[in-house]
């Protein structure tokens, strides 16, 4: 049963997981043995599925995709695109946008259906099936193309070619629809469509070192100079991106590139996919002509139109960095679905659940795959500040009215110095070790360790500031407790004061032991 729902367990599996589990295998021994082991297994197997599936909700993973393509199929319909875009696309100001799969674009002068034959193959090409299937399991997920938004993008000419700052200001002073391009935005609005994705893959066609695919809500590491061949897929509708210029790098020819979607819906939901297929594909139609409508405005009109649309491109990264979608519908539907109390804790302690099941996570997926990093860094970053800031004011909230009622100055000089000097001692030590590094950005492997060295000057060196964040916290915390005994704050301050010390222990400690540990696996 847990095999069938949540994967199947190997015996190598179950090794790894728990060397001590003594695996029966051997068909020689008793059946009596057998009947004990084998229930203990399965129910072991079932228990650790369902906990490695819990732990997941709380974690913030990467979710873009990266490979080559690698067939001669493939290398000669990207050669035939490359000089199919040369003989018929003409050099314009302007991006230039094109429908493969439409009768009234996909014929050359020799009447071939040249572009729409290229582009299946593509479609179906094998290494972009493998690339899926790494993060999608065939025996959980069907995946179906979308023919109809696929598209031919080409980049425009003239100061494109140049490999300076001064294109994105140019393109700021003329309004142009071309500038969300370098604005971070996502393209698809159907982010709480449950269980499925629809997957934007860019395919380059000619070669590129100049133009660079940018992810904030992941990190460095995962921007991408799309050259030819490479292939980079993320989520339509939930996956912020943009574009910019590496430094120093000019192109030589416009940069072009393939666009394929796919759908992703469970197993043998087709009519789910199909209609969630639709919904991008509809929105996809109504979004490209209206891009198209303003690519080169004239009017007041227009360039007012284009004005409006990246405002609301900005106004939507910013909500998307700093709170995002789906918090902002978790946390109101939380609010009013669950009684007060329930609200209370679950949102008060967020966060430290974000932050153990993201290092446990890390522990057993490893950090890297050959694609990245495997955690969205900057959204677990966001969300641990989002959570930890809806957790502040709980605390002020119960806290403040007390301490408004029975503080004394002249009485409680003393606790207001050492609260006051242990929260500022922690925020200098937090700020010194700057949000990366505070977060996690260590133990996750996006800050390299530049001495190899284990010794205990290191481990030091690595632990002090997280022991004086976390002293200060606690100090705080208990100082606060402690004059809550004494003028009697209500129950609910001093179990919530307790619940947090204690949080911070266990968090900090296995912050400490990670990264302590993760030094001797860089030395080997």
């Amino acid at each position: 049963f847990g095999n069938y729902f949540f994967g199947s367990n190997t015996e190598e599996e179950l090794k790894d997981t728990n060397p001590s589990i003594p695996v029966q295998s051997n068909m020689e021994k008793s059946h009596f043995i057998q009947m004990i082991y084998a229930p203990s297994l399965a129910i072991d197997a079932f228990l650790r599925r369902i906990a490695k599936n819990v732990q997941n909700l709380f974690v913030n993973r990467n979710r873009c995709l990266v490979t080559h393509l690698t067939s001669k199929s493939s290398h000669a319909a990207v050669a035939n695109l490359h000089q199919w875009l040369k003989t018929n696309v003409p050099v314009t100001d302007e991006t230039m946008h094109i429908w493969p799969h439409e009768k009234n674009n996909n014929r050359n002068n020799d009447g071939d259906e040249l572009t729409d034959a290229n582009t299946t193959m593509i479609e179906e090409d094998d290494e972009v099936m493998k690339m899926f299937r790494e993060s999608f399991a065939s025996h959980h997920f069907d995946i179906l193309p979308i023919p109809g938004m696929s598209e031919i993008y080409v980049t425009a000419t003239g100061k494109k070619y140049e490999g300076s700052k001064s294109i994105q200001e140019s393109k700021k002073k003329s309004p142009t629809s071309d500038n969300i391009f370098y604005t971070p935005h996502v393209d698809g609005p159907y982010w709480f469509l449950p269980f499925t994705s629809c997957y934007r893959i860019l395919v380059g066609l000619t070669h590129n070192s100049m133009v660079r695919t940018r992810f904030p809500l992941n990190c460095d590491p995962l921007d991408q100079v799309i050259d030819t061949h490479d292939v980079v897929g993320f989520d339509y509708n939930r996956e912020q991106h943009w574009i910019d210029h590496a430094p120093n790098q000019v192109n030589e020819e416009r940069r072009s590139l393939l666009k394929l979607h796919y759908i992703i819906y469970p197993k043998g939901w087709h009519r789910y996919g199909a209609y969630c297929a639709s919904l991008s594909q509809k929105f996809n139609a109504a979004s490209r002509s209206n891009f198209i409508s303003v690519l080169r405005p004239t009017s007041s009109y227009g360039k007012c139109k284009v004005r409006l649309m990246c405002m609301r491109t900005n106004a939507m990264a910013l909500w998307e960095q700093n709170i995002g979608w789906t918090n902002s519908a978790r946390i109101p539907m939380m609010y009013m679905c669950c009684s007060e109390r329930f609200f209370l804790v679950i949102t008060s302690f967020s966060h430290y659940l974000i932050m153990m099941c993201t290092l446990a996570s890390a522990g057993r997926t490893g950090t890297t795959n050959g694609t990245g990093i495997q955690i969205a860094h900057c959204q677990f970053i966001r969300d641990c500040i989002l959570f930890k800031t809806i957790s502040l004011i709980h605390l002020a909230n119960y806290i403040l009215p007390n301490v408004y009622e029975e503080l004394q100055l002249q009485r409680d000089a003393v606790v207001i110095v050492l609260v006051i000097t242990a929260c500022a001692l922690s925020l200098h030590a937090s700020v010194r070790l700057g949000r990366a590094r505070l977060y996690f950005g260590r133990e996750l492997g996006y800050i390299e360790v530049k001495d190899e060295s284990a010794g205990s000057k290191q481990r030091m060196e690595y632990i002090s500031p997280y022991f004086i964040i976390s002293l200060g916290q606690i100090c705080a915390l208990g100082v606060t407790s402690w004059w809550g005994i004494e003028h009697h704050l209500s129950p609910e301050c001093m179990y919530l004061l307790a619940a947090h010390s204690g949080c911070l222990v266990i968090v900090w400690m296995h912050q400490i032991a990670s990264g302590v540990s993760s030094m001797y696996i860089f030395k080997t």
